[in-house]
């Protein structure tokens, strides 16, 4: 089960820098990135503490040697609900917004030429 944990922690860990470099928030480590990603408001302060939860998690899991830490399939249920949380937040929320937007644009545009 150990290694099943420790296999899944990584591609998380790995989707949660992607997200940050796809969004030009990445900043040499994901520690600098979650702190500038906090920064600039791209993430809530909370947002910020929950990823940092899940950066010393990924950096124990790929570092196991040098602790005694034995993920728990707990940890990676959580590593992997923040990596969702961050996806929706970071691009889906926005695009749905955006969405939202024009969709509420055309429909005015829409009664405008209509009268």
């Amino acid at each position: 089960m150990l290694v099943r944990q420790l296999l899944s922690l990584m591609p998380v860990y790995r989707f949660v820098e992607a997200m940050f470099k796809k969004k030009k928030l990445f900043k040499d480590s994901l520690d600098n990135s979650i702190k500038q990603a906090s920064e600039k408001g791209a993430i809530t302060k909370e947002m910020a503490s929950w990823a940092d939860q899940i950066r010393i998690v990924g950096n124990k899991s790929s570092h196991a040697d040098t602790e005694d830490f034995s993920p728990t399939s707990e940890d990676a249920r959580i590593c992997v609900e923040f990596a969702k949380a961050l996806a929706e937040y970071l691009f889906v929320l926005p695009a749905r917004v955006l969405r939202g937007v024009e969709s509420f644009k055309k429909d005015q545009d829409d009664q405008q030429s209509d009268r």
